[in-house]
């Protein structure tokens, strides 16, 4: 039996799955966590609350959230982050978002543009790659980080 794209080996993937997420550390946690007063403890809470609720997903719901759109992974985030934490800690994330619960509940109903920024920034507290927000690949952990800058800059070397 082939590793290939049609075996089932590929399918048993623990990366596919999710399994393959860790909770550790990502550049850019000092980062985020000075401008959004998030703590270490509220990080590491969101990172744990997404990884279990993502393996207690029954495979088939993990596909529909693959093929949906931006817009119920977004809701799946935000469902997720709201149960984790406390509303003081939720409306602290929300200041370092400058948005409101109505406009966030707007972007859960697909009725307020998702930013390419809100899909970095969620995806730097989740210590996941930014595919799984904007492509529906599975999550996996991404150890850099993205920037979290509202324009992020971009490194050119000239020749």
């Amino acid at each position: 039996m082939g590793s290939g794209r049609g075996s089932g080996q590929v399918l048993q993937s623990p990366v596919l799955w999710g399994r393959g997420l860790r909770l550790g550390r990502t550049r850019i946690d000092g980062k985020l966590m000075e401008r959004s007063g998030l703590d270490e403890v509220n990080l590491r809470r969101a990172r744990r609350a997404f990884q279990q609720r993502w393996l207690r997903t029954p495979p088939p719901e993990r596909r529909r959230l693959a093929e949906a759109g931006t817009v119920a992974r977004f809701r799946y985030v935000i469902d997720t982050l709201r149960a984790a934490w406390s509303p003081e800690v939720w409306s602290l994330w929300l200041r370092y978002l400058e948005h409101t619960d109505e406009e966030i509940d707007e972007m859960m109903a697909g009725e307020y543009p998702i930013s390419p920024y809100m899909v970095r920034v969620s995806s730097a507290l989740l210590g996941v790659t930014v595919d799984f927000l904007e492509a529906g690949c599975w999550p996996a952990q991404d150890y850099d980080g993205h920037d979290i800058d509202v324009c992020p800059q971009w490194q050119f070397t000239h020749a």
